[in-house]
């Protein structure tokens, strides 16, 4: 399957090309029903480019975002008969920032990396707003593959609850108003979500390679040393299912809790009703403790010029090679698995929500070349981060 995909990847690997857009001297702001217009637009679009099929207003549902993006810098729409979309509120950034042709998009206040990529776009195109900065090139050399969302191809969908939390340390403790988090297991963490799904994409490895121990203490533990004894664990691929909807069996469910607690243990998850740890954590235990290829690194996007970072992405997905994706906003960080294009500028998102809000997202709200990547005064730093290369 992975040698036919990458096939597609190569055959389809085509050039983007932008031009300057002009504007005269007046509000550059979109409003709710130009939004709403840009939407329809999309759906309907019938040129090749856009998704084939016809929808009327009546079934477009706009999705709040109060209190989570500044009002106007961006627009969401739910479709009554599945799908997505996300739109910019200032017309000099690119009409659409995300959509997806299937599912909804949640902004459940509980899932921060949603919201932080939401949140990520909104600063951008505020920064915009005051800066005044947009800059479409003529001849923009990035090659845009198309390659199929690689964990959809395999089915793989997984959350931070039960069951990939079932062996995660129990509640304890919580700060007042919160009590009824006591006794209910600790979430497993979007970090340690976003790896396991890229680990179950490999099924590597068949036994772990090093144990691992910390001390942890929160608002939801007392001071505790934890423990995965890893170098001891037989890690069986066949009962980690590449998705669970509620009819499995006990081996099954343990199978997948275990390999979920074992990666927050050696990420150093910082466990809670919402849990939390570090790219370049994951990244080192995927090495140390599970005998990924030495090739596993954890970059920063504030290293890279704009263009050697999409290639950077790019390179990844034509190797059919899932990405784990991190940016910080003011939710907190968030982290997810970045493994498909559409071969237009858009990135398949997989959240680590069971599947929830899973689409095409942009990664700038603004055309990279705005945001001062790289330390440039001024610039947007969107204080994104990638784990690249990892393959057994």
């Amino acid at each position: 399957m992975k040698k036919i995909l990458k096939l597609l990847a190569v055959a389809s690997i085509l050039f983007s090309s932008f031009s300057v857009v002009a504007y005269a001297d007046e509000d550059y702001s979109r409003s709710s029903s130009e939004a709403e217009d840009v939407a329809l637009s999309f759906f309907s679009d019938t040129t090749g480019n856009r998704t084939k099929r016809s929808i009327d207003q009546a079934s477009l549902n706009p999705v709040s975002l109060g209190g989570i993006v500044e009002p106007g810098n961006v627009y969401a729409f739910n479709k009554s008969n599945g799908g997505f979309i996300v739109i910019s509120g200032d017309k000099r950034s690119p009409e659409v920032l995300a959509y997806s042709k299937e599912g909804s998009l949640d902004v459940d206040l509980n899932k921060t990396n949603i919201l932080g990529f939401l949140e990520e776009y909104s600063s951008q195109v505020e920064y915009e707003k005051q800066e005044g900065a947009i800059v479409f090139p003529e001849n923009d050399k990035i090659v845009e593959p198309e390659i199929p969302a690689l964990l959809d191809v395999n089915g793989i969908q997984y959350g931070q609850g039960y069951p990939y939390n079932f062996q995660t340390p129990v509640i304890e403790r919580a700060l007042a108003g919160n009590e009824s988090q006591i006794g209910n297991h600790a979430a497993t963490g979007c970090v340690a979500t976003a790896t396991v799904q890229i680990m179950k994409y490999h099924n590597y490895p068949e036994r772990g390679i090093r144990d691992h121990s910390y001390l942890l203490e929160t608002d939801n533990f007392y001071l505790q040393n934890l423990t995965a004894p890893i170098s001891t664990r037989h890690y069986d691929w066949n009962n980690i299912l590449p998705t669970y909807n509620g009819n499995e069996t006990s081996d099954q469910v343990n199978a997948v809790a275990q390999i979920m607690s074992d990666v927050g243990i050696a990420s150093n998850m910082y466990y809670g009703a919402s849990s939390g740890s570090f790219g370049q954590w994951a990244a080192r235990a995927l090495v140390r403790n599970f005998g990924y290829s030495d090739s596993t690194s954890h970059v920063s996007r504030d290293n890279y010029s704009a263009d050697n970072w999409k290639n950077l992405i790019n390179n990844e997905l034509v190797n059919l090679r899932p990405i784990y994706y991190e940016g910080v906003g003011r939710v907190g960080g968030h982290a997810f698995v970045l493994d498909g294009a559409d071969g237009n500028g858009f990135y398949h998102i997989n959240w680590g929500w069971d599947g929830n809000s899973n689409g095409y997202f942009r990664l700038d709200a603004l055309n990279p070349r705005v945001l001062g990547i790289g330390g440039g005064a001024g610039g947007f730093n969107t204080h994104q981060g990638a784990i690249i290369g990892i393959k057994p």
